[in-house]
């Protein structure tokens, strides 16, 4: 029948589109320029893929979910620090920013009279106040807005997008010691012991996940600590001796980094609108044993190498310093039992307006404008 007919071949077009977007998914997401430049004959082919997407797009409930650091509920210590309205920050504008609890739900929020504050909360209230997350394949995307008012970086981390240097600015104890971020005016969510070296856990003032996140860094009470945003290979094994479900991840400097004084971050994992980060579903496009390691280069669109075995906390630390001895800015993350070391050329890119750290290497982009969404 015609109407059969038309049906298999509206459906054998939608194939066709998902899988040329599996194939090319970012360009096609974030390459605004290469959209411009296509040509009148491919519009309508455009045109539906735009409307296909759109049906990827949603608002998302976030709930709290339970995850531990080491044998302590952190998630209950998040929780009793939103309801208390500790994880809130504000700005010199006087809009306050952070994460409340409606309703049993988890929710960014911004509150002020400036007309960046209505703006936001417009947006958010047109996305029924939830997070708006869309996704392709594996990758996703969130908008963050709420994060536009965080603070600066405390350094300048240069422009366009050339390439970055890693090396940390000269050391001075900043403002995550001795600052307006200063961490022992916070409540501390968690302490924590491993291989016998003291850790400290703080809740981040502009959290990219309103169900937890969290800075970790050695204890901030010793001196010998307050050193510059750089991993050693006593961190690298710490971050892998840590039994957590939750994500751990590093910024070097030029790969996302915001502060010079050493610290990693965590947060729940997986990310909110996926059923785990894109990296981890990548496959091995060459891969080696080394010590009982084994060291696995990805078939992934950044230069991402995976460890996983028992040594991998000792690999890591290798690792990261023959990229280091290069002068790469990287990314590390510790997640699901592997490592993985994100070798960068540039901070930025082209399509996007923030910096590019860990989140986005994982496949999570923290889109801070309607139109980078």
């Amino acid at each position: 029948a015609p109407g059969t007919a038309a049906a298999l071949k509206r459906a054998a077009l939608l194939v066709m589109l998902l899988e040329t977007w599996r194939k090319h998914s970012l360009e096609r997401l974030f390459d605004v320029s290469k959209r411009a430049a296509t040509k009148t004959a491919n519009e309508g082919l455009m045109l539906r893929r735009a409307h296909c997407l759109s049906l990827l797009m949603s608002t998302a409930a976030v709930a709290p979910i339970s995850y531990k650091l080491q044998n302590i509920n952190l998630a209950e210590r998040w929780l009793g620090l939103v309801r208390a309205g500790s994880v809130s920050a504000s700005t010199e504008h006087g809009e306050a920013y952070g994460v409340t609890e409606v309703a049993g739900d988890l929710r960014f929020f911004v509150r002020g009279a400036t007309e960046k504050a209505q703006k936001i909360n417009a947006t958010l209230a047109a996305s029924g106040d939830g997070l708006r997350v869309a996704t392709d394949g594996p990758f996703v995307a969130q908008l963050q807005l709420s994060r536009t008012l965080r603070p600066a970086p405390a350094f300048a981390t240069g422009g366009g997008f050339d390439e970055t240097s890693y090396t940390p600015p000269s050391y001075e104890p900043g403002s995550l010691v001795v600052g307006p971020l200063r961490l022992q005016d916070r409540p501390r969510a968690a302490a924590l012991a491993v291989h016998g070296r003291a850790w400290d856990c703080y809740h981040n003032v502009a959290p990219c996940d309103p169900r937890g996140h969290f800075l970790l860094l050695p204890a901030v009470g010793d001196q010998k600590n307050w050193r510059p945003q750089r991993l050693t290979a006593e961190d690298c094994a710490d971050l892998c001796g840590v039994e957590t479900d939750l994500a751990l991840v590093f910024n070097s400097i030029g790969a996302g980094a915001s502060q010079n004084h050493v610290h990693a971050h965590a947060w729940p994992a997986p990310p909110v609108g996926a059923a785990r980060y894109a990296v981890e579903g990548a496959a091995a496009a060459r891969s080696t044993s080394v010590g009982g390691v084994e060291v696995e280069l990805l078939d992934y669109p950044l230069c991402a190498v995976r460890l996983r075995g028992e040594g991998r906390g000792e690999a890591l630390g290798r690792a990261v310093a023959a990229v280091e001895a290069r002068h790469r800015p990287h990314n590390v993350a510790v997640l699901g039992g592997a490592a993985y070391v994100f070798a960068r050329r540039a901070e930025r890119s082209p399509q996007l307006a923030g910096r590019l750290g860990a989140a986005e290497c994982l496949g999570v982009f923290h889109c801070t404008s309607e139109e980078d969404f």
